[in-house]
């Protein structure tokens, strides 16, 4: 195949088909997981804040 860049392999186009393709499918795929934990996000904050007094209160106990 000619093209105004010079001379591309059938196999280079497939390539390029096909890459754009899996692209298009992880961007899709990415998009559902992120609105799927959606409410993860709102509630992990919350958790981590916990975790850290129980921490502090141990380290407090223990005088560490």
């Amino acid at each position: 195949m000619t093209t105004p860049w010079g001379k591309v392999k059938p196999s280079d186009v497939q390539l390029v088909h096909r890459y754009k393709w899996s692209a298009r499918k992880s961007e899709n795929m990415y998009k559902t997981l992120k609105e799927q934990n959606k409410t993860q996000d709102v509630y992990l904050p919350e958790l981590q804040n916990q975790l850290l007094d129980i921490i502090r209160e141990i380290s407090e106990r223990t005088g560490s």
